[in-house]
């Protein structure tokens, strides 16, 4: 994946809407704190802020927590300006608050605690995704916008007569003209793009995937290279087991859900589709009922599956073969 960065001194920020708090982290432990306006004024005037305090940007990292759009914009322009930049899981920095016994919570509070996490664990470095990504993640997340307002929408038409129904009818037709539109701008992306044309063709060669499924794994996934291996991408998407074990008991083994959420919203329907349609993805998830695993343990198993044979076409650049993955 990424590379690994260790700066001598960290920063953590806390983002909201219309601010930052900022931390900084020193070694031995001490540490200062400012806030600034979420804009690019207050992207420059947390650079020169740092200057004054005697920093070396060169030599320092920013973490930030992947909590929604707010962030974006700093972590790019920090990005640009040649400042290592982490964005890390909610999950595991709130994992770590209760392992030092933290309750309290303020802005300020969350940066210095985000700030120590960074300097104790070391996190991944952040690579904005590309133009061309970045376009294709903005479609395709406005398109399961869309998708979940037709859901609502459709659960409506149900409860409501009359005016109020027409009404909702209207809306159900808008929404289906925008969703096709979104649909067929994102292809036309796909097709433009030589190396995502090439992977949405690998992609549709497994069964249970269908043209929904590939524009989302293009773009929650990203560029495959960053990964060595496909439990890799298993964590990335958090549906690796995580180990719950106390003395002689070893407990459920639930899924960690520390990674990418749209990724994993992204396999379940397919995973579905697959145990069913996909022989592989069959023959696995038998073999797992057969030894009386439960349904819902099956189904992240396969979607476990489903990620190994991404992996393995995306790596290899052939097309699926069932024959390589049955017993």
């Amino acid at each position: 994946m990424s590379e690994l960065h260790n700066p001598s001194i960290w920063l953590g920020v806390d983002v909201s809407k219309k601010k930052f708090d900022v931390f900084v982290e020193r070694p031995d432990g001490r540490g200062k704190s400012k806030v600034f306006a979420n804009d690019a004024g207050g992207f420059a005037a947390l650079l020169a802020w740092g200057r004054a305090q005697g920093l070396d940007w060169a030599q320092c990292g920013v973490c930030l927590e992947a909590t929604g759009p707010y962030g974006t914009a700093l972590a790019r322009a920090l990005h640009e300006a040649g400042v290592v930049v982490a964005i890390e899981n909610p999950a595991r920095i709130q994992a770590f608050a209760r392992t030092l016994g933290v309750r309290a919570k303020t802005d300020r509070i969350d940066a210095r605690l985000i700030a120590r996490y960074a300097r104790q664990h070391a996190p991944r470095r952040w690579t904005p995704p590309s133009p061309q990504q970045a376009r294709l993640q903005a479609l395709v997340s406005r398109l399961d916008d869309l998708i979940v307002m037709h859901t609502m929408e459709r659960a409506r038409a149900e409860q409501v007569h009359g005016e109020a129904l027409r009404s909702v009818h209207t809306i159900l037709a808008a929404l289906q003209d925008e969703m096709t539109r979104l649909r067929e701008a994102i292809q036309e992306h796909i097709d433009r793009d030589p190396d995502q044309r090439r992977q949405a063709r690998l992609l549709q060669s497994i069964p249970g995937i269908g043209p929904d499924t590939v524009s989302r794994v293009l773009a929650y996934l990203g560029d495959v290279e960053r990964f060595e291996n496909a439990g890799q991408i298993v964590a990335y998407s958090g549906i690796n087991p995580r180990v719950h074990q106390s003395g002689q008991r070893t407990g459920a083994r639930p899924i960690s859900k520390q990674g990418s959420s749209a990724l994993r919203k992204a396999l379940y329907m397919p995973a579905l589709v697959a145990k069913r349609h996909n022989p592989v993805l069959r023959a696995f998830c038998e073999r797992l009922a057969a030894r009386g695993k439960h349904p819902k343990q099956v189904l992240v198993a396969a979607m476990r599956k489903l990620l190994h044979l991404i992996w393995g076409v995306l790596k290899s650049g052939r097309p699926f073969d069932p024959a390589m993955g049955l017993p």
